[in-house]
């Protein structure tokens, strides 16, 4: 039987490098609580992602509620239907209203054109997705933030060393947040962590994620648990030192689609812009004209012949979801673009170790159609 191949596949290290630093934790009994590995991850992370005040975390999702709740927020939250569901569950999660707000056809983005008519007296924030790791409109949105005394959190999910005119994306808004979860270019096994503004703000999710705890005789604040334990820091630790390698790969097998689809006239390819350093987390497609009533038919057609699992991510929308439906902003004729883009997009697989036969195959069955 064919293995199966998903749209992503995690990388790892070397296990009897793994074996020997978890040795090291069997020995010291430390498993948590901000230990020797996650003080050193911390730092490397910094220092490779170019983010001084960065605190790592449990998940991705946890860091979305830590920055909701480091910045005070109550209110209306303007943000994006084109997302994974984490970004609008930390938004009702922490007590707030989601805002739906279009997306760009062509980012995939919120539409920063359409942000400010969505602000209200109850507007608190602004919390837009860097969808796929194309960055936003930032120096839009932020004198549209400026001008309405807003915060604002970038979910940068799948933006890891990403760069723009060859500063980190993570450095924009008060605050960023990214995931290391197991289908993410960088990986911690889970994990996730939130880049803040300045030191301040840091101080303050680090008190969140220890329950709110100063020292042992103190506790300041509601806190949670969403330390990252020593196992998943050290595995980061070794994640780092193969991190570029696994980019490069990932960056020539877009290049092998992108050869392989761009004379198909029925697709739209996503469009790489020259002054931004990508990681290739996901290669999504749109299918146009005919093929977007195709797309069940592509997609099973791979899972029944090849085994391999194409993904309609993101679809549903969040505005979809039954929870959210119900939300004036969710309707289809306040979000015409993100319901349109959510029917024709496919996301192939993409992950450094990925054969390129599996490509061809793939692309010979898009083009056939």
């Amino acid at each position: 039987m064919k293995h199966k191949i998903f749209i992503t596949k995690p990388i790892l290290p070397r296990l009897n490098l793994v074996v020997r630093d978890l040795k090291k934790i069997w020995n010291s009994k430390i498993l948590t609580n901000s230990g020797p590995y996650n003080k050193i991850l911390e730092k490397k992370l910094c220092n490779y992602l170019s983010c001084n005040n960065l605190s790592i975390v449990s998940n991705g999702t946890d860091a979305l509620i830590l920055a909701i709740k480091a910045l005070n927020l109550k209110g209306d939250i303007i943000t994006s239907p084109f997302s994974f569901p984490a970004t609008v569950h930390a938004i009702n999660w922490t007590g707030n209203t989601p805002i739906f707000v279009d997306i760009n056809p062509n980012t995939f983005n919120i539409n920063e054109d359409l942000i400010e008519r969505a602000i209200t007296k109850k507007t608190v924030a602004i919390l837009a997705t860097n969808c796929y790791g194309n960055p936003c409109e930032f120096s839009k949105i932020y004198l549209i933030a400026k001008k309405h005394k807003l915060k604002i959190i970038y979910d940068s999910s799948h933006c890891f060393g990403i760069a723009q005119a060859e500063q980190s994306i993570l450095k924009k808004g008060d605050i960023s947040t990214i995931s290391f979860h197991a289908t993410k270019v960088y990986n911690t096994f889970e994990g996730g962590a939130v880049i803040c503004k300045n030191s301040k703000i840091k101080k303050k999710i680090d008190l969140l994620k220890n329950f709110g705890i100063k020292n042992e005789e103190k506790v300041v604040c509601c806190g949670v648990n969403s330390k990252l334990n020593e196992f998943s820091s050290m595995l980061g630790i070794h994640q780092l030192k193969i991190i570029d390698k696994a980019i490069k790969k990932r960056k020539l097998i877009a290049e092998e689609y992108t050869r392989l689809l761009q004379n198909n006239k029925n697709i739209n390819l996503i469009i790489y812009k020259k002054n931004i350093k990508y990681n290739y987390s996901y290669f999504p497609i749109l299918l146009q004209k005919s093929l977007t009533k195709k797309r069940q038919k592509i997609i099973d057609l791979l899972k029944k012949k090849e085994n391999i699992f194409l993904r309609k991510y993101f679809s549903p929308l969040l505005s979809n979801i039954s929870i959210y439906a119900k939300n004036p902003t969710a309707s289809k004729k306040n979000l015409i673009v993100a319901n349109k883009i959510s029917k024709e997009i496919i996301c192939l697989p993409i992950y450094p170790d990925l054969d390129k036969n599996i490509i061809n195959k793939i692309c010979n069955v898009i083009n056939s159609q």
